[in-house]
């Protein structure tokens, strides 16, 4: 599922900023469960026109755990729409992981247009993927 909604990203991407560097495998361990995929990983300039790579999470045995706190924080910080608040949190609750991630998808792609709005919805999903404990 995660693979589709990146090959989704991959078509709104601006190709003269993120360079395609090919798909890594890798694992999302939650509290909830093992996600296998594969992640698209990106190189990009920087400012200073250092390059830089963008992957996902490095080492196959991270752990990740999602606290209900901080998952309803990170939500009212990066989504103004209370709705959509409601919608992830209640996803995020009933641990449907994959489900609330493909509805930040969804949304990047919606606001791909808002930099502001689409940086806040990267910044979430980069939070739940990246979220390691201790």
């Amino acid at each position: 599922m995660l693979e589709t909604l990146d090959e989704k990203l991959l078509k709104e991407r601006d190709i003269k900023v993120y360079r395609n560097k090919g798909l890594k495998k890798t694992c999302l361990r939650t509290i909830i469960w093992d996600v296998e995929y594969s992640r698209r990983i990106y190189q990009f300039e920087l400012e200073n026109g250092a390059k830089w790579i963008k992957a996902s999470c490095e080492d196959q045995d991270i752990h990740f755990e999602l606290a209900p706190f901080h998952i309803s924080q990170a939500f009212i910080r990066k989504v103004s729409d209370k709705k959509e608040q409601k919608v992830l949190l209640k996803l995020f609750r009933q641990g449907k992981v994959d489900e609330g991630l493909e509805v930040i998808v969804n949304m990047m792609i919606e606001n791909n247009k808002d930099e502001v709005v689409f940086k806040k919805l990267t910044e979430l999903y980069d939070y739940f993927v990246h979220n390691k404990e201790g």
